[in-house]
């Protein structure tokens, strides 16, 4: 027959340990023993296990006597077995205690009890179980190591030694007490009683003082039982409620769930976690919240007594060992995935855990044991994803950077939407030779296609000098795509290369000249080489600012075109994007100066766009930024006059302040604007490595040290980022996120302080949308709390004068086109500015 194996355990206060027993049926049951002895001696070599003073166990208590065979006592494959103390009375020859023993028992319990006194009850216990070594039938030792078990929380081992102190002092209260307190805790309330009513009939056999007192308290206990044995027996009406409670909690649970309801779902799951601590459900789907808001220590406090109600359910453990991961404690996420043999029964799940534990190995050091442990899966599954990941970690911090860039491109082409990989991919490729050898590895992969999926995934992770050149590649690849030409322009706006930005928007215009978009009434249409005629004469998008006039300039006519009925654009995917090409056109050429440009190219745009339906399409963003230039222009003179500027530095909302003329101290400034594209204050943080952040960095770069900036930011933070935040539970309310975004643009603003030397004005966040008009007051309210505490800044103090006069709504005079501010605003600014 085939050799068998059993599941062998063993538990003191000292160590906890399990393992795997091979046998035969044919083999005598001590040799399970002592080759379970062996194994606990190479895992802890320091225990001192004789195998001779124990005896083997079934999981219902039973003892496997050692003499038979592992067939003649019935002990099946697998089966649960238990090392525990022989305690029989033949197991050990009695031995009378010395005086010695008694010396040293005393002086160990005398200690234990110091250590009580200063809560370390650990210890205490440890010493009561050494001084049981010299005295194993003392009460008052066994009594006093379960009260500091009861101290500790392990009810289960304080009533097994409450029961021991009993057996050898029946008239000893103090166990009594102990015991029962140990079976309440565990809900055994019946019990408990029994233990108390036993102690008062002790007690009340006695007249001192401290007898009496505990008599007292005896009876005051009896009574919290026979209320909780009372609560216990709920009527099935009672009950019945509960569970149908239960059951809509969860049905609502579910529902909340799938619509992204996180807020909502969240108090459902704690309610429901309340009433049934450890609810399995609930746990999975609270946690799975949490996790995602980076709130770890919440998520161990709600699946710890969640794997311990269900140990059996393998996605609890691997949830916990992800919070354990995050807050640091691998020891014990190394322990929730150990001894889980039987859970494993699905290959892909052994491999789940088995990746789960070299993660933790690598942070405590153990890096050999984890490459050996994902060596392993990747044998057996070389198309394990996370196994891929892991790998490709231990090459990237080996150093191997060529081959980890293989494995981090093997484990895209398997879960291509997986963020984990694409970040390790960005930062592997970001360092020194990295996108060469990803060249190198694509080969015959090289097509435009595959560049530009690669560009895009490297811009969303910081890597855009590695975006620049693939997007660059791609574009000379496949030199009609509107698409990829207009990823590669985004990129370089990004990086703040404007003059590489319209170089290439006029090198497409002019290889796709004939390309076209159809005019709005169809009575012709627009050719790629009507806009490059517009834009073949500049040569440098900066030089427009060398050529400022001292003259007065002449405002431009208007020539947006607003339609309140809008038609479907029935533009194809690639018309979209070379629509999107000319507005971004109009914008790298706003904000370097060039408006006449921007004038005439919009007088040729809106024969095409005007009255389109373009808002819910892909390139929304570039049509919003290109209207909102257009209705500008009106208000901007042009040539642009010879000022000293005044930068400002911000979001979308930059643009109406831009070029135009403010006095500060009786000395005219030209506003400059500094755009970083779609810029939270969110994205401003350390940590961050999402595009916006370099956007912003490259900008302030091109800020002259010691000059003068405003600063404009958080219109999209109160629109959508904090609320959403809220919503994925990231914040418990709008105070707490309103602090923290502020923190992070507080920090960024004394970084660039510090760092250029400049003079830094804190614009308030503009109230232009309804929706959110409250929560821009509560925002600005702090912000301008936060600005003032601080000598670095200065605060625009003129939000209250954009609204009217009930503070309900922004003045009409103010308004542009419903998401930004009409440049008549500035002279608040400027008056704010002189006043500060």
């Amino acid at each position: 027959m085939a050799d068998w194996k059993v599941y062998v355990h063993y538990e003191d206060e000292q160590l906890e340990h399990t393992a795997l027993v091979k046998c035969s049926p044919q083999d005598n049951v001590s040799n399970v023993v002592s080759e379970f002895a062996k194994s606990i001696r190479r895992a802890y070599p320091k225990a001192k296990i004789d195998a001779s003073k124990y005896q083997l166990t079934r999981g219902n208590g039973k003892v496997v006597k050692l003499s038979q065979t592992i067939a003649g006592s019935s002990i099946i494959p697998k089966e649960d077995l238990f090392v525990v103390l022989n305690s029989s009375s033949d197991s050990t020859k009695r031995r009378i205690p010395t005086e010695e023993d008694k010396q040293k028992a005393d002086s160990l319990k005398q200690q234990g009890n110091a250590l009580m006194s200063q809560k370390e009850y650990t210890k205490a216990a440890k010493l009561y179980s050494e001084a049981l070594e010299f005295l194993p039938e003392n009460a008052i030792l066994f009594s006093n190591r379960s009260q500091a078990y009861l101290n500790s929380k392990k009810y289960q081992a304080a009533l097994e030694d409450s029961k021991l102190a009993i057996k050898y002092d029946t008239n000893f209260a103090k166990a009594y007490l102990r015991g029962g307190k140990a079976a309440f805790q565990l809900g055994l309330f019946q019990e408990a009683k029994s233990f108390f009513v036993d102690g008062l009939n002790v007690t009340k056999r006695k007249s001192d003082k401290l007898s009496k007192t505990m008599s007292n308290e005896f009876q005051k206990l009896i009574e919290e039982c026979n209320l909780s044995v009372e609560n216990e027996k709920l009527d099935k009406e009672k009950q019945k409620a509960v569970v149908e409670e239960f059951q809509r909690s969860i049905s609502q649970m579910k529902e909340l769930f799938s619509k992204g309801k996180l807020k909502d779902t969240r108090k459902v799951c704690e309610d429901v976690l309340r009433l049934l601590p450890g609810e399995k459900l609930s746990s999975h789907y609270l946690s799975t919240i949490l996790l995602a808001a980076r709130k770890y220590k919440e998520v161990v406090s709600v699946l710890e007594p969640a794997v311990k109600a269900h140990p059996n359910e393998l996605e609890l453990r691997i949830s916990l060992g992800e919070a354990y991961y995050h807050t640091g404690d691998h020891s014990k996420a190394i322990k929730i995935f150990t001894d889980i043999d039987k859970l494993l029964a699905d290959p892909k799940d052994n491999e789940r855990v088995s990746v789960r534990v070299a993660r933790h190995l690598v942070k405590v050091g153990q890096e050999e044991t984890a490459s050996k442990l994902i060596m392993g899966i990747l044998q057996k599954n070389e198309n394990n994803p996370e196994a891929l990941v892991e790998y490709g970690n231990l090459l990237f911090e080996k150093g191997v950077l060529r081959e980890a860039i293989k494995v981090f491109l093997r484990a895209l082409v398997l879960n291509s939407e997986d963020k984990t990989i694409r970040r390790k991919l960005a930062v592997c490729v970001s360092s020194p030779g990295g996108l060469n050898f990803l060249l190198e590895d694509l080969q015959d992969a090289n097509s435009s296609s595959a560049l530009a999926f690669l560009a895009l995934i490297f811009k969303d992770f910081g890597a855009l000098s590695q975006s620049e050149q693939l997007f660059k590649s791609a574009a000379e690849l496949d030199p009609t795509s509107a698409t990829y030409w207009l990823n590669y322009i985004h990129v370089l706006e990004i990086l703040v290369k404007y003059q590489e930005a319209f170089d290439c928007t006029s090198q497409f215009l002019l290889s796709n000249g004939t390309s076209s978009l159809p005019f709005v009434d169809d009575s012709g249409s627009l050719l790629c080489s009507d806009i490059h005629h517009i834009i073949e004469g500049l040569k440098d998008v900066s030089s427009v600012l060398s050529q400022r006039s001292d003259t007065e300039g002449t405002k431009f006519a208007a020539v947006y075109t607003a339609s309140d009925k809008k038609q479907e654009h029935k533009c194809a995917p690639e018309q979209l994007d070379l629509l999107a090409v000319l507005f971004t056109l109009v914008k790298i050429l706003y904000v370097t100066g060039n408006l006449q440009l921007v004038f005439e190219i919009i007088s040729k745009v809106e024969l095409v766009r005007s009255g389109k339906q373009l808002h819910m399409t892909t390139i929304r963003n570039e049509h919003a930024y290109y209207c909102c230039i257009a209705q500008l222009m009106p208000y901007i003179s042009f040539p642009l006059p010879d000022h000293e500027p005044l930068f400002v530095v911000g979001d979308s909302h930059t643009l109406p302040t831009a070029w135009q003329t403010v006095t500060i101290k009786e000395k005219k400034r030209l506003l400059v604007p500094k755009l970083v594209t779609g810029c939270k204050m969110w994205h401003l943080r350390k940590e961050a490595f999402f595009f916006p952040k370099a956007n912003f960095d490259n900008i302030i770069n091109t800020l002259p040290n010691g000059s003068d900036a405003i600063f404009l930011f958080g219109e999209i933070d109160c629109r959508e980022g904090i609320l959403v935040a809220i919503e994925k539970c990231r914040y418990e309310t709008v105070e707490e996120g309103i602090e923290h975004t502020i923190d992070i643009y507080m920090e960024k603003l004394k970084e660039v302080k510090k760092q250029k030397a400049i003079q830094i004005f804190v614009h308030p966040v503009i109230p232009v949308l309804d929706e959110t008009r409250n929560m821009v007051k509560q925002f600005n309210e702090v912000l301008e709390r936060r600005v003032n505490q601080t000598n670095d800044f200065h605060w625009l103090d003129f939000f209250n004068s954009l609204l009217t006069e009930d503070g309900a709504n922004l003045c009409p005079d103010f308004a542009l086109d419903g998401t930004h501010m009409n440049p008549s605003y500035l002279k608040l600014l400027e008056a704010s500015i002189n006043s500060s």
